[in-house]
């Protein structure tokens, strides 16, 4: 099944890759480097991809660093700042893919049923 651009630019930005436009290029970003295929991602889909981030506000995206530890940027979107009303941190923590770990180490172990299965993708 094709993904349209913003499935394509999600599934990207699940992997920690910051994505910006730099003239008619686009520059892909992330702590450690990116691996060959976020990269063949891009490539194989930078036509549907270079207009979608022409439409959309500039803003860096959530990520997690090389020691575990969740980076909200200041001028990420909105909706990632949970302490002004945007979205619980585990949702913020699921979207990146965060390990076992890292989820309880800023939530605790999940004891819903519900929150179990989406935090496993299962749900």
């Amino acid at each position: 099944m094709k993904m349209n651009a913003i499935d394509i630019v999600k599934t990207i930005q699940r992997k920690g890759v910051h994505l910006s436009l730099v003239g008619d290029r686009i520059k892909a970003e992330r702590p450690g480097g990116l691996d060959d295929e976020v990269r063949d991602l891009i490539r194989s889909n930078k036509t549907q991809i270079i207009p979608f981030l022409r439409k959309r506000p500039s803003y860096s995206n959530p990520y997690i660093d090389l020691n575990g530890d969740l980076i909200i940027p200041f001028d990420c979107e909105p909706r990632y700042k949970w302490w002004i009303d945007g979205q619980p941190i585990y949702e913020t923590l699921l979207e990146l893919g965060a390990s076992d770990k890292i989820i309880r180490r800023y939530i605790g172990l999940v004891s819903n049923p519900d929150d179990y299965r989406r935090w496993k993708g299962t749900a």
